[in-house]
C-alpha cells in the first residue's frame, strides 16, 4: 500500500524530504463568509522521484506503492509566497488542469504554505516555498498523461448490471462520516442497495470521521456512485476496503497523483470503475436515477443521483458537491428528501427546491462541528429557511444535521412517507450503519 492512502499510518513521513514538487490545483475553499480568505489544495508528486522514475505502459504494484504523493495546503493570504502564480483565486467554477513546479527550502522561517504526507494526517508540515514555475511542455505532457482515469466509458448495459436491475427501495440513508459525504439507497431488510459517494473527513479535518464506523454494509455487493473525485467523497474506501472490490461509477474528470493512485487500489483489488458516458445525460435503472450535472469545475459537473418511490411519486436528491441549479431538475418542489450540496458551502447561488411540508420531509446537511472550513454557511441555511425548510431547536421538524449526536454517531434514515423510531442494525449487526435520526 501507498503509505499516503493508509489511514493506520498519519504520521507517516519520509525519511527524504521533498526539495520540489509537481503540484496541480484540486481543491479551491472559501475560508469565511466574505470570501476574504481562500484556501487552495494541490495535489502533488516528489519531482525528482517522478524524473528518475517515469512510468511505463503497464503499471506496476511497486511503482503504485512507491510513488511519493503530498498534499500542499495554502492560503492566500499567507506569507512566504514567491511571484504571482497561485496568489490569487481563481474562478470559484474552476480547477486547473495544468501542473506547476514548486522548490522547497530548508529554512524554517516564513513557511507560507503546509505539506501532508498521508491523506489522514490532522496535521501537516509548514514549508518553505522558494520558488513557484509552470513546467515545461513536455513535463506538463508526461505529468497528464501519466495521471488520469483509463481510456473508455461505460455502456449502458454494464451500468444496468452494476447497479442490479430494477431495484426496489425500502428507504434511504446518509451516514455520519465527518466532515465528508456518504449516503446510501436500502433494501427491505437494512442491507445497503448501492451507496452514492464513500467519503469522510481527511487532512485538518481527519478528527471529524467517528472512530466508532469502522464497518460498512457490503452483504449485498453494493455499488457505488462516485458524485465526483473529491477526497472526501472516496477516502473512506481505505478505512473499509471492501469498497476496493466493490464496483464504482464516476465521472471523468481531471485528476491528480493521489485520485490516480486510489483508481489503482481499486485495480488491484480486482474492483472495478465505469466511467459515465461522456454523452449521456441521465440514466434510470430501477428506481435510481443518475443525471450527469450541467455545471463547470469538478463540483458541479459531475453526477447526481435522484432515487424514485417504488410504485409511487416520491423522489429524493442526492446533488453531492453541485449546486442545486445544475442539477437537471434539481429544483423540483416536491423532493420528499434533499441533502444539502457541497455539506453547506455558500453555493454561490440561492434557488433551492422548496419544502413540500409533510411531516416525513427532510433536508440533510453532511458535515461536522469545527470543521476547518466553517460549513454549514449562514447564507446556505437562509436560502433553505426561505423555501420552507425550516431550521432550528424543536420546532425544526424537516431538518437533520448528521452532527447532531456527537460525540455519538448521527446517521440519518430517509423514508418516502412514514416518520417513527430509528431502524435496528442492518446486517444482523455485522455493521456500523443503524440509524440514529429519522
Amino acid at each position: 500500500m501507498n503509505l499516503f492512502l493508509d489511514p493506520q499510518s498519519p504520521n507517516y513521513a519520509p525519511e527524504e524530504k521533498p526539495s520540489r514538487l509537481y503540484v496541480l490545483l484540486d481543491q479551491l475553499e472559501a475560508m469565511d463568509e466574505h470570501h476574504n480568505t481562500w484556501r487552495l489544495l494541490f495535489d502533488c508528486v516528489d519531482a525528482n522521484w517522478f524524473d528518475a522514475n517515469p512510468p511505463q505502459p503497464h503499471v506496476t504494484d511497486e511503482y503504485v506503492r512507491d510513488l511519493p504523493l503530498y498534499v500542499m495546503e495554502r492560503d492566500l493570504d499567507a506569507p512566504g509566497w514567491p511571484g504571482t502564480l497561485f496568489s490569487e483565486p481563481p474562478d470559484y467554477d474552476e480547477l486547473q488542469t495544468v501542473w506547476a513546479e514548486v522548490a522547497l527550502s530548508s529554512s524554517p522561517s516564513d513557511p507560507g504554505a503546509t505539506l501532508y504526507a498521508n491523506l489522514y494526517s490532522l496535521e501537516g508540515k509548514p514549508i518553505r516555498v522558494k520558488g513557484v514555475q509552470p513546467v515545461s511542455d513536455a513535463v506538463q505532457a508526461s505529468l497528464a498523461k501519466s495521471f488520469c482515469l483509463p481510456p473508455g466509458d461505460a455502456g449502458p448495459e454494464e451500468l444496468e448490471t452494476a447497479l442490479g436491475g430494477a431495484l426496489k427501495l425500502d428507504r434511504a440513508a446518509v451516514y455520519d462520516v465527518g466532515q465528508g459525504s456518504c449516503g446510501a439507497a436500502i433494501e427491505v431488510g437494512g442491507a445497503v442497495a448501492a451507496y452514492f459517494d464513500f467519503g469522510g473527513g481527511v487532512l485538518g479535518n481527519t478528527h471529524t470521521f467517528p472512530t466508532t464506523l469502522r464497518h460498512f454494509c457490503f452483504s449485498r455487493n453494493p455499488p457505488i456512485l462516485l458524485s465526483h473525485w473529491d477526497w472526501d467523497h472516496w477516502s473512506s474506501a481505505n478505512r473499509d476496503p471492501r469498497s476496493l472490490g466493490a464496483t464504482w461509477i464516476a465521472p471523468r474528470q481531471a485528476i491528480g497523483a493521489v485520485h490516480w493512485s486510489f483508481v489503482q487500489k481499486i485495480r488491484a483489488a480486482s474492483g472495478q470503475l465505469l466511467i459515465w458516458p461522456a454523452r449521456r445525460r441521465r440514466l434510470r435503472i430501477g428506481d435510481i436515477e443518475l443525471k450527469k450535472c450541467t455545471g463547470n469545475g469538478r463540483n458541479h459537473s459531475g453526477l447526481a443521483v435522484v432515487l424514485h418511490e417504488p410504485n409511487g411519486q416520491q423522489r429524493m436528491l442526492f446533488p453531492g458537491d453541485a449546486r442545486y441549479s445544475v442539477v437537471p431538475s434539481g429544483l423540483r418542489t416536491d423532493f420528499a428528501a434533499v441533502v444539502v450540496p457541497h455539506h453547506g458551502a455558500d453555493m454561490r447561488n440561492t434557488a433551492v427546491p422548496a419544502c413540500p411540508n409533510a411531516a416525513h420531509n427532510r433536508l440533510v446537511y453532511s458535515y461536522e462541528s469545527g470543521n476547518t472550513y466553517g460549513h454549514p454557511r449562514s447564507t446556505t441555511m437562509q436560502a433553505h429557511k426561505q423555501a420552507r425548510w425550516v431550521h432550528g431547536g424543536p420546532a425544526s421538524p424537516h431538518v437533520r444535521e448528521t452532527s447532531a449526536l456527537r460525540p455519538a454517531m448521527g446517521h440519518v434514515g430517509l423514508h418516502w412517507r412514514l416518520t417513527g423510531q430509528p431502524t435496528a442494525l442492518p446486517c444482523g449487526k455485522a455493521c456500523d450503519l443503524s440509524l440514529h435520526q429519522v
